[in-house]
């Protein structure tokens, strides 16, 4: 199950952790069965959202170089 809308557009964007989870986080649970529920459900597609515009995201800037 790809979780992004297209992955190999969005990679270059998504931090290495969420391409990794993105691409392995459905085998994996089925290779662990006890990962496969809620307790590390949510926490992952919280992370693999983590930057999406549509759910929100906050930017920082340095007061100094701006």
């Amino acid at each position: 199950m790809n979780l992004l809308p297209n992955k190999d557009v969005n990679r270059q964007d998504k931090g290495v952790f969420q391409a990794i989870f993105n691409d392995h986080w459905d085998e994996f649970k089925a290779k662990y069965p006890k990962y496969d529920n809620e307790q590390y459900e949510e926490p992952v597609q919280k992370m693999l959202e983590c930057g999406n515009e549509s759910d929100g995201y906050s930017e920082h800037i340095c007061m100094n170089c701006g």
